[in-house]
């Protein structure tokens, strides 16, 4: 049981978490990584914990979406899934050549994928921009919120003090 009820700051973190998907979605759209809409539905800020008077803010989303944000190179190795390889051409609208199936273009795709690997993805930062312009925009509605539950906390504890007396 935490020592301070967090009943005033609890809105004001889940309305940095909204703002912080809406930022990272925009995000993602203004530098060409919105395709699917698969990671902008798998963005999610996590409630901020507090560990030995730390805060810690994660994020979770699907676990390219941090390719997406650092860049990536995959090596040679194993195949891509044929379906994501597949989504991609739909999406992409990419003309299979003829006399083809769809399926079996994109297993030749993930196929020379998993042979010679990859190029490189340039890196499209979205994470801590995102996040640092949410914290930009709700830190005073937090700090005051957080300050209000503090008092609270404060009145409760002097009120319930019993009083000494030199007797």
């Amino acid at each position: 049981m935490s020592y301070i009820n967090w009943t005033t700051l609890t809105p004001a973190l889940q309305q940095l978490a909204d703002d912080y998907v809406e930022y990272a979605i925009a995000k993602l759209r203004s530098n060409g990584s919105y395709n699917t809409g698969n990671l902008a539905r798998s963005l999610k800020l996590v409630t901020p914990t507090e560990q030995q008077n730390k805060v810690t803010v994660s994020v979770e989303m699907l676990r390219y979406g941090f390719w997406v944000d650092d860049g990536a190179k995959r090596g040679p190795g194993r195949r891509p899934p044929v379906s994501s390889i597949l989504e991609w051409i739909r999406e992409k609208r990419i003309r299979v050549p003829q006399g083809m199936k769809d399926t079996q273009f994109a297993w030749l795709i993930a196929r020379s994928i998993g042979a010679k690997g990859q190029r490189f993805k340039k890196a499209k930062p979205f994470i801590q921009s995102s996040l640092r312009n949410a914290l930009d925009n709700n830190m005073k509605n937090i700090a005051n919120k957080g300050a209000v539950d503090i008092m609270k906390r404060i009145k409760q504890d002097i009120e319930g003090t019993v009083l000494k007396t030199g007797k």
